[in-house]
């Protein structure tokens, strides 16, 4: 029964790149939420795109304090306890198909493709959740995303909102 208990996959959540740049801005609630996940027994990770769009930030940022959280959520995030989560390439390639049909059934935004390519890439890693504070991903129909997912044999996502993580 403890070696099938050491084999079980860890529970990973995804937390959105948002989460990462109140953390690098010393938010109390961001702090706290990561803080919170590790005491739920969580593997904290972020999504290649992710990380590109951190990396972005610290390159184009409108200021230049912007762009040092941008880098601190870089070079920290690790310490923070967030690991990045490697797709293989093919993973890659199917996040641009299925965030095509999110876009075209009017799920998300079709300018808001990076939101549809982390959730894709969130139910690559089989979180349990996707946590963020992003209004496009918060106001989409959850149950309708994750049967775009479903259609394309991949695992759902429940998109959840920082606070609700806090309350518990």
């Amino acid at each position: 029964m403890a070696a099938q208990a050491a084999m079980q996959r860890p529970k990973l959540v995804v937390v959105d790149t948002n989460i990462l740049i109140h953390r690098a801005a010393n938010s109390a609630p961001a702090n706290n939420l990561l803080l919170r996940l590790v005491r739920m027994g969580f593997t904290t990770v972020v999504t290649p795109t992710v990380v590109q769009e951190l990396a972005y930030g610290a390159d184009h940022a409108a200021t230049v304090e912007l762009k040092g959280l941008f880098m601190l959520a870089l070079s920290d995030m690790i310490q923070w306890g967030v690991q990045p989560f490697n797709l293989k390439p093919v993973g890659n390639g199917i996040c641009e198909i299925v965030a095509n049909v999110i876009a075209d059934r009017g799920l998300l935004p079709e300018h808001e493709k990076n939101d549809a390519c982390i959730l894709i890439e969130s139910s690559f890693t089989a979180a349990a959740m996707l946590i963020t504070w992003d209004n496009h991903l918060l106001r989409a129909d959850n149950a309708a995303l994750n049967e775009v997912l479903k259609s394309f044999d991949l695992h759902p996502v429940q998109i959840v909102r920082p606070e609700l993580i806090l309350e518990k």
